[in-house]
């Protein structure tokens, strides 16, 4: 509620970022409101792989131990980077408009794991899909929403609100 009164938000629209949504920051401010600071992390838990993490922190990366332990799980992290780093320069050049996440996959010799640990997941939350809807998604509408919303950055994440 404001001094004006009681204002009715769509609450479809959950979250937002200062990096992305700069003009809905603003109408919101021109409404007198504002957002609350929240973090946006990423989590999976995998049962038939016993596999599971959260991006948020290192700890939280690490909070089942084990995974200190698992050469695959390095092996992921390199990957993460190695994605984060080749979409980047995907995104620097032309596309091939028939492009999915599987061609792009298969292209870099992604891993199986990464692609079932980290990437169709994440996708699949976001966009509420299948991993096998994941894997026939467009490329270029892909990559440039995870780089829009900071999803290829380790360091310089957006702050989101709610």
């Amino acid at each position: 509620a404001t001094p004006q009164g009681t204002w009715a938000i769509d609450t479809g629209f959950i979250v937002y970022n200062d990096r992305t949504y700069p003009r809905f920051m603003g109408l919101l401010n021109e409404l007198g409101l504002s957002g609350q600071k929240t973090q946006m992390s990423f989590s999976v838990h995998n049962p038939q792989s016993g596999m599971e993490y959260n991006g948020h922190s290192l700890s939280s990366l690490f909070a089942q131990r084990r995974n200190l332990l698992k050469p695959a799980f390095w092996r992921l992290l390199t990957e993460i980077v190695r994605f984060n780093r080749l979409a980047k320069q995907a995104l620097a050049g032309a596309f091939d408009p028939g492009a999915t996440l599987q061609t792009f996959l298969e292209r870099h010799r992604f891993s199986p794991f990464f692609a079932r640990h980290y990437i169709l997941p994440m996708g699949a939350a976001i966009w509420s899909s299948s991993l096998q809807e994941m894997r026939r998604f467009p490329l270029a509408l892909f990559l440039r929403f995870f780089d829009n919303h900071g999803l290829l950055d380790i360091r310089q994440r957006p702050q989101w609100y709610v």
